[in-house]
């Protein structure tokens, strides 16, 4: 199995502790049928080795590991984000739109 251990965290990528907030708080719901519910015009992209690592290597990006993938996806497919987060906007890690 591959799993780089990138000195931020120490642990093989697969074991780093990425989660949901708002479905831990009951905030939101996702439905099993989730991507059966997308319009064929949008792909859901995965989280790769790749991505994941580029995630940790942001410079000078916040904590929020969603912000991080969301930021590392867009990089490594060469993506604009449609983000109205400032704290990404306001960097140069990736191109935004709002």
């Amino acid at each position: 199995m591959w799993s780089p251990r990138p000195a931020k965290y120490g642990k093989p990528i697969n074991e780093l502790p990425f989660r949901a907030p708002n479905l831990e708080l009951g905030r939101s719901a996702i439905p099993q049928n989730f991507s059966a519910a997308l319009p064929d015009s949008v792909q859901v992209l995965p989280i790769t080795p790749e991505i994941a690592v580029a995630s940790t290597q942001l410079k000078n990006f916040h904590s929020d590991p969603a912000d991080q993938l969301l930021v590392a996806t867009a990089q490594c497919h060469r993506l604009t984000l449609l983000a109205s987060d400032r704290l990404i906007r306001d960097g140069d890690w990736v191109k935004t739109i709002w």
